[in-house]
């Protein structure tokens, strides 16, 4: 911003010197031009290497940001995930998020391609751990449904095999 602010205050002197400017005595006209001339191009030199320095620094954003979204990628292709598994990838995934946006811009060219990417890939996640879910609430449904049909006996009697009870003493009608 301040070499931005420089550059227009040097654009506006630079108009001034050409159309408002008094003509300068011939002994001082060469001088002064040269001076001015050299402050010029001290901006202009300060402005290329603040923007080579601003475009490492990009550069440097733009690793980060495409390591996120592949760590958020990773995330969303885990095969077999279970409940305890995504709750801790949405906590993770939404501190990655929050890295994510509050890193510094990359590249120009590669900004819309960087954003979407990762909009792409946090849309996936969300998709992967709906399915999850939604899958797990159709098993739940289902094996509720199951043991609604068994009766009390059935229930009792599954519960004895299941722990393997070979022998059971009763007493008739109690």
């Amino acid at each position: 911003p301040l070499v931005q602010k420089a550059l227009n205050e040097l654009q506006f002197l630079h108009k001034k010197w050409k159309e408002e400017a008094e003509p300068v005595a011939e002994e001082f006209r060469e001088k002064t031009w040269e001076e001015f001339k050299e402050v010029s191009n001290r901006i202009h030199d300060r402005k290329s290497e603040l923007m080579g320095q601003m475009e490492e620094i990009q550069k440097e954003t733009l690793e980060k940001k495409n390591k996120i979204i592949e760590e958020i990628k990773k995330l969303a292709a885990v095969e077999n995930p279970n409940h305890s598994f995504w709750q801790q990838s949405i906590k993770k995934v939404e501190d990655l998020r929050t890295e994510f946006l509050k890193m510094g811009n990359v590249p120009k060219k590669y900004s819309n391609e960087n954003w979407n990417e990762f909009k792409e890939t946090l849309r996936n996640f969300n998709t992967s751990k709906n399915n999850f879910y939604k899958s797990l609430k159709g098993s739940q449904q289902t094996n509720l449904e199951e043991k609604m049909k068994l009766s009390g006996a059935q229930i009792m009697w599954e519960c004895l095999v299941r722990e393997g009870v070979e022998v059971v003493f009763g007493y008739p009608g109690g």
